[in-house]
């Protein structure tokens, strides 16, 4: 059950992914709210079904945006990989590690994409300002995401409401 509420997570995002926030620009910064979903997956999934999930909403990305195929697979599953050998649990009392471990993810996810600009467009001067705020940005909305999706982990959703939880 767990699994298959993970996937309407997933649907859901990368719906909202493609139809709205795909086409947000600040000062040259997209929002990726798709990463936050592999930092969930990773930490709240086995290690099997947490890299099963992030290559699939990976390739599905990939598929809609071909100009850059391939290359969320990769980094995604790395990070995905990385997460599921070094994480911790998310809780409410270590905002500032969960902080600055987004953090250090997003400059890792980003470092990526920074990679592949230099060496198909040789050009430095665009990437340093949008890589800052794509970084910042990022780890902003990621943070926020994965209390929500914590959040959403911690509620109670019944199906039959004759019974009550509080009698």
């Amino acid at each position: 059950m767990k699994l298959v509420k993970y996937i309407i997570f997933a649907i859901i995002l990368l719906y909202l992914q493609v139809l709205f926030v795909s086409k947000v620009d600040i000062f040259g910064a997209r929002i990726y709210i798709l990463l936050s979903l592999v930092i969930y997956f990773s930490i709240n999934l086995n290690y099997t079904a947490g890299m099963t999930l992030t290559l699939l909403v990976s390739l599905i990305w990939d598929i809609l945006n071909p100009e850059l195929l391939g290359l969320n697979v990769i980094i995604n599953v790395l990070i995905c990989h990385l997460i599921s050998l070094f994480h911790q649990n998310i809780n409410k009392d270590k905002f500032l590690s969960v902080f600055l471990s987004v953090f250090i993810i997003n400059v890792a996810y980003f470092f990526g994409y920074w990679l592949y600009y230099i060496i198909m467009y040789q050009d430095f001067s665009i990437l340093i300002l949008n890589s800052i705020l794509s970084i910042i940005l990022n780890t902003l909305v990621s943070v926020f995401m994965l209390y929500s999706l914590v959040l959403s982990d911690k509620l109670m959703i019944t199906i039959d409401e004759s019974k009550n939880q509080f009698d």
